[in-house]
């Protein structure tokens, strides 16, 4: 899960359903409301990370294993349409391993 905290921060949850908020990362700073935000999360195995505009904000040590499912993924809401996100999305990506920092860095860059 990424999404927004009740207080408006960036957060990345793994494996909610199963482990509640024992994997989840919180940003430390509010991204601007009139204004884009890169927000990217990783994760390699040992470490959780956030990056907000490319710079590390957050990490969390943790060690588990990604739970799989044949759920669709939605994106600006949950399947129900509970907490619609409120704004636009672009150049969404998914990744099948931790991006680097420097490779953060070089996305987040406009």
């Amino acid at each position: 899960e990424l999404s927004l905290s009740s207080k408006r921060k960036v957060l990345v949850r793994f494996n909610e359903d199963s482990s509640g908020n024992s994997y989840r990362v919180d940003a430390n700073t509010k991204p601007a409301s009139n204004a884009w935000t890169h927000v990217a999360a990783t994760y390699d195995g040992s470490t959780i990370k956030i990056y907000i505009n490319g710079t590390l904000e957050a990490s969390r040590n943790a060690n588990f294993q990604l739970a799989s499912n044949t759920l669709d993924l939605y994106l600006g809401s949950g399947n129900d349409g509970y907490r619609p996100y409120s704004g636009g999305l672009d150049d969404i990506r998914v990744y099948d391993r931790a991006l680097t920092a420097d490779e953060v860095q070089q996305l987040s860059t406009p």
